[in-house]
């Protein structure tokens, strides 16, 4: 698994460190002295669909300290179209984000509990979950903003990853098809961090981003009539 951790840094150092040739040489030896795990969960169209939804649930669950999740919209529509097990865990894993946000309404910490930043473009359109969530941690925020922060900003890493309690990293896996019809989970890379090496990078990330965002404002989206 060590081979898989350096290849996956390396495809995320090229993008956000284009023209470094120093980083490369050095993913070697900082991934053995990291303590960085890796594992990969597969999905498939059967039992394994949807699978890593139920994965980062259980890991959010456990959360104490905090969530953090960047996002980087891709059109789809075809979120409604997925087998009702993909549904239900999708489904399961929102609302495990939401009794979390729940549970850690006294938190107090220098940073929210729970951060989720949306890279999109000019226009967003988003299913019924996904806004429907959107619009309950926007509700949370009101009334406690050392919660719940959810943000937009311009894209800056073509991909989605989740923190959870500095220490995991979930990077799921997927790919869509030119006109926004054949969204794809493939599964995710699920990593144990305890040094923060991946995290401190991917936090890096996100504060670059924070430096251009805004507030989210549920105006922000619209959602897509459901076809028949």
């Amino acid at each position: 698994m060590q081979a898989l951790v350096i290849i996956v840094l390396s495809i995320f150092l090229s993008e956000v460190h284009a023209g470094r040739k120093d980083m490369t040489d050095l993913l070697d030896s900082a991934v053995r002295q990291s303590g960085l795990k890796a594992e990969f969960v597969e999905e498939d169209d059967g039992d394994n669909a949807g699978k890593t939804y139920e994965i980062t649930r259980n890991l959010i669950e456990k959360a104490q300290h905090s969530l953090l999740f960047v996002d980087f919209w891709v059109k789809s529509n075809n979120y409604h179209a997925k087998k009702p097990t993909v549904q239900k865990r999708r489904q399961d894993y929102y609302d495990s984000i939401i009794s979390q946000l729940k549970k850690h309404q006294d938190h107090d910490g220098d940073q929210p509990f729970h951060v989720r930043m949306i890279q999109k473009p000019d226009q967003l359109e988003a299913d019924l979950v996904y806004s429907g969530h959107l619009k309950e941690c926007c509700e949370i925020q009101e009334n406690c903003k050392t919660v719940s922060v959810v943000k937009i900003a311009p894209p800056c890493i073509h991909a989605h990853f989740a923190i959870i309690d500095e220490r995991y990293v979930i990077w799921p896996i997927l790919s869509s098809g030119p006109d926004g019809s054949g969204l794809r989970r493939h599964g995710a890379l699920i990593f144990d961090d305890p040094n923060k090496y991946l995290v401190n990078r991917l936090k890096a990330i996100y504060t670059m981003l924070d430096k251009v965002a805004q507030a989210y404002q549920p105006n922000t989206i619209s959602i897509p009539a459901k076809s028949n």
